[in-house]
């Protein structure tokens, strides 16, 4: 596996909820445009101030969210230089992907879930480690150079 000193870090920093799924998101009504809009989000405990990919494990814990054209054109008409497809932001996903793996085995004991549940997580969790962790050792070339900020087309992501 490559070692962490050569993942570039993100380009810049931002608030990330980590855990914006559906169920933690509040809508409300747009007077103005109709439909729906994001009016909060709740359940915060897994927020810290960091890499805005994140953000985007936090999407969907289960799968590739970066895969998804469409999510990833609404992300980048907020951060135009937001970059997923580097060896950089690559990695940095992975990394994110093994956190929250750990974050969700380890959070199972204290709120009690069904012994089902309990066991389709710590399997689930063990090959999602074993997964990301192939990802990280199939990563060439993790010596790329950090982008100027969120609103340059050069951005590592």
């Amino acid at each position: 596996m490559a070692p962490l000193s050569r993942v570039p870090p993100a380009a810049w920093s931002r608030r990330s909820n980590f855990d914006a799924w559906e169920g933690n998101l509040v809508l409300t009504g747009d007077p103005v445009h109709g439909g729906l809009r994001l009016g909060g989000l709740i359940d915060g405990e897994r927020a810290f101030f960091g890499d805005p990919l994140a953000e985007l494990v936090g999407l969907d814990p289960l799968g590739t969210p970066e895969d998804d054209p469409d999510l990833m054109a609404g992300c980048r008409g907020i951060a135009p230089g937001l970059r997923t497809d580097t060896a950089g932001a690559r990695a940095r996903l992975a990394l994110y992907r093994i956190y929250l793996a750990l974050v969700m085995r380890v959070e199972g004991a204290p709120r009690g879930y069904a012994p089902e549940h309990t066991d389709w997580l710590l399997s689930w969790s063990a090959g999602r480690i074993e997964e990301q962790l192939a990802v990280l050792d199939g990563l060439p070339g993790l010596d790329t150079p950090r982008g100027p900020g969120p609103g340059a087309a050069a951005a590592d992501g």
